[in-house]
């Protein structure tokens, strides 16, 4: 139900925000699968080029300017992405 819930928030909840189409993108393309959305946050994520699970990177080496593009209601509707799914 999950898949469910965000395949619908990022195709026709998404497409109805007036974001830019290059934030959708970002968004689409960070929140796509579960090893994305970790690798950019810097967390333990599967590789599928390798088929393992990778450790994450240190906070301090995990570049969050993706984030900062997104503007204040990506950043709402991402933060309830992340909440909720």
């Amino acid at each position: 139900m999950k898949k469910d819930v965000a395949s619908y928030l990022l195709s026709e909840k998404l497409d109805s925000l007036t974001l830019g189409t290059d934030i959708k993108a970002i968004i689409r393309a960070t929140l796509s699968t579960v090893g994305t959305y970790r690798l950019a946050m810097g967390e333990p994520h599967y590789d599928t080029v390798t088929g393992a699970i990778v450790e994450g990177k240190p906070t301090e080496q995990v570049d969050f300017t993706w984030r900062g593009a997104l503007g204040g209601l990506g950043m709402m509707f991402l933060e309830f992405l992340e909440a909720r799914c």
